[in-house]
């Protein structure tokens, strides 16, 4: 009983790891990328417009997460080989204390701008209209303001990347 137990907890930890790589974006690739307007911790509002005219990663995260934590460092790889092409990262955070939001940031020496409600994730205004399903979630967005890519892992954002930063 104890063995089939194990492997009904291990097939379900597949399907739940299967089904976050899939985990489909709220806002369809092809479709303009709605309006990103937040503070940063600081108070200062950024805004996804600042960056027209450039490609844009989006990157939804958490410090609490143990994915985001996981993928964090390869992110911060991609921004250091991308960021000097013209690619601009975007942070959009769904903690709601600032302390560990910052902690975060200082550990995996996250150069990008940082952006937060200060709310549940579930409870954000930005996850009413990106609906987020999966943390992390990077979205690239074009020059033009257009989604080109949704990933869900850092290695997927870097084949999109690949693809369209020349």
């Amino acid at each position: 009983m104890k063995k089939l137990l194990s492997v009904l907890i291990a097939l379900s930890m597949s399907v739940i790891s299967f089904a976050q790589e899939d985990a489909p974006a709220g806002v369809p690739v092809g479709n303009v990328a709605p309006e990103i307007a937040l503070p940063t911790l600081k108070g200062d509002v950024v805004k996804l417009s600042d960056f027209k005219g450039k490609y844009v990663v989006v990157d939804f995260w958490a410090s609490w997460c143990g994915d985001c934590r996981r993928e964090t460092p390869e992110l911060v790889n991609l921004y250091n080989e991308y960021n000097p092409k013209g690619v601009e990262f975007l942070g959009v955070s769904f903690d709601t204390d600032a302390a560990k939001m910052t902690e975060a940031i200082e550990k995996y020496n996250i150069p990008w701008a940082q952006v937060t409600e200060l709310k549940k994730w579930k409870e954000t205004d930005i996850n009413e209209t990106y609906q987020i399903k999966w943390i992390p979630s990077f979205y690239l967005i074009s020059p033009e303001g257009k989604v080109l890519a949704f990933a869900t892992r850092a290695d997927q954002l870097k084949e999109a990347l690949a693809e369209f930063v020349k």
